[in-house]
């Protein structure tokens, strides 16, 4: 493995490999926030893969995965609200092996890169101490902005990162 990190866009037949990627992220990095069966549940690649295809069929936000030694090992999606110049990374997930490695630094600069808003915004759970510290290393800064998730309650925060052109 020469560790070399490419980003592309992903395409129809990545579907499953990215819904891999989410999963085993999710397992691996929320299994001290949810029970073991919910876990299975909100984090199995069959929901991912609904989920995914429907984004990449309806053409919606941008979605580029991360390659190594061209297997699959990360993705990043996010949504450009023109309106208000702003936009909102959706999911950024890399393979837990590759953690600490720079692919999600490179998922990331992707989308700094090419998108043409003023703000870039990323929710997390506020538990997430691994992202929210990274999240501080690239730069973005915490808001004041709090909402409950979906996914039992939990609370999730916003960072925020103003971009400049």
């Amino acid at each position: 493995m020469n560790n070399s990190i490419v980003i592309r866009q992903a395409r129809k037949t990545d579907i499953s490999f990215i819904s891999k990627v989410i999963s085993q992220s999710w397992k691996v990095a929320f299994q001290e926030y949810f029970s073991l069966e919910k876990l299975n549940q909100i984090a199995s690649e069959e929901r991912f893969f609904t989920v995914i295809d429907s984004v990449l069929s309806c053409n919606k936000g941008s979605l580029r995965v991360a390659l190594i030694d061209n297997e699959l090992v990360g993705e990043v999606f996010w949504f450009c609200d023109l309106e208000r110049s702003t936009t909102e990374i959706i999911s950024l997930f890399t393979l837990p092996q590759v953690w600490g490695n720079g692919v999600g630094k490179q998922l990331l600069l992707q989308v700094e890169k090419e998108v043409q808003s003023e703000v870039i915004e990323i929710w997390t759970f506020e538990k997430n101490k691994r992202a929210r510290s990274f999240y501080e290393k690239m730069g973005y800064e915490l808001s004041e902005n709090v909402r409950r998730s979906e996914f039992d309650g939990l609370l999730e925060v916003k960072y925020i990162k103003k971009i400049k052109f």
